[in-house]
């Protein structure tokens, strides 16, 4: 018996006992956590904080659980039988040896011709409880799991620096020690299951603000996300980098109407077309316009 792997698409054996899947245990996280948040010379505003996560009984993924009957050995005793077949039809055999072919031989030819169409896997095993009956297609099960445990640390730093009254800078940045962990880390046997955070380990941004006295209004920043591998049930695959372009624009109309701004922004000014997570679509050049009344 065999199952499929969602990360390679291939069937990989089984052992001949199949284990049950025990049932989800309660998650515990534990996290230390320190930071510190400032003001500098009345211009630099920053804020870093650190921290250490454990967790133990960390609930993956949905993973396809439901086991294959496969036959590695399908070509070769395919052949087997049906020379066999050919051997015990003196009729065809004779003919067929009129033109000197044996019946392995042609057993082999016809075989290897069909070969490159025979399926990875012959059935399905499934529960009495659950057979969809004769004529239907039977189901494929998933099911979560509990992961031994896993740890990682991360640190998150940010700032604003008021240059004067109309510019300013701005900033962040995000870092994490891990964002896979295979078999090895999460203490596992199987060196198949493996785990995702779906997450970036780094990405940052860094930008700037300008106010007029007019009350116009402009902002501009650079945004950048490390790829990431994802592992998310049917969603599997390593996400690439990318690095964006922000700008907006607003206006103040206090003089006209109180409370009154209206502004436009446009992720993505350069239109570089990027996934943000397997399966998703292509996102591009994306512009929102805002009202916005105080009172």
């Amino acid at each position: 018996m065999g199952i499929l792997d969602l990360t390679t698409g291939a069937i990989a054996s089984l052992p001949d006992d199949l284990a049950d899947i025990e049932p989800l245990k309660q998650t515990t996280t534990q996290t230390i956590e320190v930071g510190y948040k400032g003001f500098l010379a009345n211009k630099l505003a920053f804020t870093v904080d650190a921290y250490y996560t454990q967790k133990e009984n960390f609930v993956g993924p949905l993973l396809l659980e439901t086991p294959l009957v496969i036959a590695p050995n399908l070509g070769p005793d395919l052949t087997v039988a049906l020379a066999a077949g050919i051997e015990a039809n003196p009729t065809l055999a004779g003919a067929l040896g009129a033109f000197g072919l044996s019946p392995a031989a042609v057993a082999g030819l016809v075989v290897a011709l069909a070969e490159p169409d025979f399926p990875s896997a012959v059935g399905i095993v499934q529960p009495a409880e659950n057979n969809p009956g004769p004529g239907t297609a039977p189901e494929l099960m998933l099911s979560y799991r509990n992961f031994g445990k896993l740890s990682y640390a991360g640190v998150d730093v940010s700032f604003d620096y008021f240059h004067n009254d109309k510019l300013s800078f701005f900033g962040n940045f995000s870092w994490v020690s891990d964002g896979f962990f295979d078999n090895t880390e999460l203490e596992e046997d199987n060196e198949d299951l493996a785990l995702a955070l779906n997450a970036p380990t780094q990405k940052g941004r860094l930008g700037a603000k300008y106010r007029s006295d007019s009350g116009l209004s402009a902002n501009a920043s650079v945004r950048f996300t490390e790829g990431f591998p994802i592992r998310s049930g049917p969603y599997v695959g390593d996400l690439p980098s990318y690095t964006m372009v922000d700008v907006g624009l607003s206006y103040d109309l206090n003089e006209s109407v109180p409370g009154l701004t209206i502004g436009v922004g446009v992720n993505n000014a350069l239109n570089e077309e990027h996934r943000e997570f397997i399966g998703a679509p292509l996102l591009g050049r994306m512009a929102i316009g805002r009202l916005t009344y105080s009172f």
